[in-house]
């Protein structure tokens, strides 16, 4: 109820969120940076008054979409999402965190909103995918692939950009400071850039590879191997520094038959967590990766020849 006595509809359609989202307030605290007391408030009603910065914490904790987001700014308020707010999706973590529970994220843009939180934690980094890091895209890649998105919302591809900027910029810090360790099956990334019908699908995709190959050239502490078989997830681990007194995250997502077109906001695209056990388990599979990279690639300028002819 309001101050008014009048029954609150932001407090009952956040309830209705949580319950269908399936996270409890404290997991919702962690992922959004508010405090536990000051969400609990909300779902009383006994706060009329949310900055829309808080609205669009909370929601992107709760896995909405944009047009999800501009229904719960509504909801308590607020005007819809404009450019303006595009600085609130990507403004440093704060006190948001991921917790030891497994977060489920929907589509690979609330995937990639929740990882940079990950990605900007000062520590070492060590990665197994199928494809050259998100991180390491061009400008322009991420509209160009969801060119075919049906009913965009009009800041959908701006906030792409915008994010793919900050994913950037916060793997080149981190890795002036600390190792980070990517590991691609060779036969992924060779299906992924020649596998390519449309002409301007493959250019983009070897830009993509150029700027895999600048980092190997430019970066002492960027390690890049091939591995000689496929691992059964794609996944990320990050180790804070000691300094940071936070537990290793981990993030991932099941392996998919050599990349996939189809991309769906309903659709659970990953995990993530710092569930120790669940870290611990996925980092024990490392060496059986490091076990399986290609010898022969190991030095640095023959794996750069090597990724030169697979942009040529």
């Amino acid at each position: 109820m309001d101050s008014k006595g009048r029954p609150n509809n932001s407090a009952s359609y956040l309830k209705k969120l949580m319950e269908f989202r399936g996270l409890p307030r404290n997991q919702l605290a962690a992922i959004s940076g508010l405090s536990n007391t000051y969400i609990q408030h909300l779902e009383n009603g006994q706060i009329s008054n949310v900055s829309r910065k808080k609205v669009i914490a909370l929601a992107i904790a709760l896995n909405q979409d944009l047009d999800e987001i501009d229904k719960l700014l509504t909801v308590f308020d607020r005007a819809k999402l404009s450019e303006n707010d595009i600085p609130t999706f990507i403004e440093p973590g704060g006190n948001r965190k991921i917790t030891s529970a497994m977060l489920p994220l929907q589509s690979s843009f609330t995937y990639e909103l929740v990882i940079s939180i990950v990605e900007a934690i000062p520590g070492p980094m060590m990665t197994v995918a199928e494809r050259p890091t998100a991180s390491l895209f061009p400008e322009g890649y991420r509209s160009f692939f969801n060119r075919k998105k049906s009913n965009p919302h009009p800041i959908y591809f701006k906030l792409l950009e915008a994010v793919g900027r900050a994913r950037k910029n916060n793997f080149i810090t981190i890795l002036n400071q600390y190792p980070i360790e990517l590991y691609i099956c060779q036969k992924c990334l060779d299906a992924y850039i020649q596998k390519s019908t449309d002409r301007e699908e493959k250019q983009w995709k070897k830009k993509h590879l150029q700027s895999l190959i600048e980092c190997i050239n430019n970066y002492e502490n960027f390690s890049f191997f091939l591995l000689d078989c496929c691992y059964g997830f794609n996944f990320s681990i990050k180790t804070p520094d000691k300094a940071t007194e936070k537990n290793e995250n981990l993030y991932f997502l099941g392996k998919t038959p050599h990349s996939h077109d189809w991309e769906s906001e309903q659709v659970l695209t990953g995990f993530a967590t710092e569930n120790q056990m669940i870290v611990q388990n996925f980092k024990r599979g490392f060496q059986w990766i490091k076990n399986n990279t290609v010898s022969e690639l190991h030095d640095r300028q023959k794996m750069i020849a090597y990724l030169q002819g697979l942009s040529t």
